[in-house]
């Protein structure tokens, strides 16, 4: 009883600080995005293709790199999907890019990475 007297009005006084300060009136600056590095891939080259099929080829290479190094994936499982991240990136590189996504988000559906 004395610790919902004493607790209770506390909290109240608490929240309703925290809801004025949201309401004060004040907007705060939209948030800054930082420009975007450039996406090199495995080899060190640069993404392969332009847009989003370019960046997720060579997010994709990357992933699977550094998976193969830490043991993640064998060696079998990555020369299986190989030829499928170089098929995208063909397709990319020729301007098509939903083609390109499509074969990447299958790729990775079949193999687990979500």
């Amino acid at each position: 009883m004395i610790l919902r007297r004493l607790v209770l009005p506390a909290l109240i006084t608490a929240l309703a600080g925290g809801l004025a300060a949201c309401v004060s009136g004040q907007e705060s600056p939209a948030p800054v995005m930082p420009p975007l590095a450039q996406t090199t891939d495995v080899n060190g080259d640069a993404a392969t293709g332009s847009g989003a099929c370019g960046l997720q080829v060579a997010r994709l290479r990357r992933i699977l790199a550094q998976d193969r190094e830490m043991g993640h994936i064998n060696e079998s499982v990555y020369r299986r999907m190989a030829p499928g991240v170089e098929q995208a990136a063909a397709k990319c590189r020729a301007g098509d890019q939903n083609g390109a996504l499509a074969i990447l988000a299958n790729l990775k559906r079949k193999n687990g990475y979500y």
